[in-house]
């Protein structure tokens, strides 16, 4: 077959061609850390990684959940700790007004102080955590949970439900406790009380407070009136308790989940890397090899291209 001069020209070009854009393939990988950028370029390959960053993303918002539960948990841990205290007060002024000498006026100032406290505990059961959602009131969570009516009694407005944070592909934690589970019904079946009395905590301390302030009480309802406070702020505080240890056990599979969590996306991450990322060595290497390549077709087609008949005459 007769060589010509177009075809020539055309196989040098073709061969710098292809030099070239292996030449760009290294360039691009050197400046990205890529092994590739287009799905034709490695079609397995990039299936692979879309799928493991899609994975990553998912334990990045699991950490982030994560995040948002472990204030949420704290806040209300912090929340009971201080309604177990301002109880424990309560229990104590509740105890040290069961004194059959105890004057009227003194009762009036314990009273004072009862009525203290439990405006403190009114405030803390409606409280709101870091998003501005009330910690006690199940899904209700714009809905002041605790308030005090026409008559004077505090109602729960709120319901049993909890809300579920996803901390991992398989794993919901709780995030709040419900009010209802937590401050009402707190009188034993060893008592029989009447309404609103064998309802919430605030309720009762309401009831011993118009006791300590009733001159005409008898001394015998009196102590029925301490029996039953005694009884509502023992089976009150057992809650919060139990809380609390409920509280704690879900900080601890927290933690537990979120540092498997951190494993696993190392993993993800490491796995990404190995099938996406470009070995700068070989990179090098490569490009060395390229650059090589295109110096040496370059030389040689502007020697061919210098040729004319007459040279190969000589």
């Amino acid at each position: 077959m007769r060589i010509t001069t177009n075809m020539i020209y055309d196989r040098n070009l073709a061969s710098m061609s292809k030099v070239s854009e292996r030449q760009n393939t290294a360039y691009n990988q050197l400046m990205t850390g890529d092994k590739f950028s287009r799905s034709g370029e490695d079609p397995a390959g990039m299936s692979q990684k879309m799928a493991l960053t899609k994975e990553i993303d998912l334990f990045k918002q699991y950490g982030v959940n994560g995040s948002l539960l472990e204030n949420s948990l704290g806040h209300e841990e912090t929340v009971l700790t201080s309604l177990n205290s301002a109880m424990l007060s309560a229990q104590t002024l509740i105890q040290k007004a069961n004194n059959s000498a105890m004057g009227s006026e003194e009762r009036s100032a314990i009273a004072s102080e009862l009525e203290g406290l439990q405006k403190q505990m009114f405030d803390l059961m409606n409280s709101k955590n870091s998003q501005g959602e009330y910690i006690f009131g199940g899904n209700q969570s714009k809905t002041q949970p605790f308030v005090k009516d026409a008559s004077g009694n505090y109602v729960f407005q709120g319901d049993t439900g909890q809300r579920n944070i996803q901390v991992s592909p398989t794993v919901q934690i709780p995030a709040n406790d419900s009010g209802f589970d937590l401050f009402e019904i707190v009188a034993t079946q060893n008592f029989v009380l009447d309404t609103p009395k064998n309802d919430n905590i605030l309720n009762g301390m309401s009831d011993f407070i118009s006791a300590m302030r009733d001159p005409t009480l008898s001394e015998s309802d009196f102590q029925l009136a301490v029996s039953d406070a005694t009884t509502h702020m023992s089976n009150a505080r057992t809650k919060i308790d139990r809380g609390l240890g409920e509280l704690g056990g879900r900080m601890n599979s927290l933690e537990q989940v979120m540092s498997s969590n951190d494993g696993l996306s190392t993993l993800n991450q490491q796995a990404r890397a190995k099938v996406s990322e470009a070995d700068m060595y070989e990179v090098i290497a490569a490009l060395s090899k390229e650059d090589a390549a295109m110096s040496a077709s370059q030389l040689a087609f502007s020697k061919i291209s210098k040729l004319t008949l007459f040279d190969y005459i000589r």
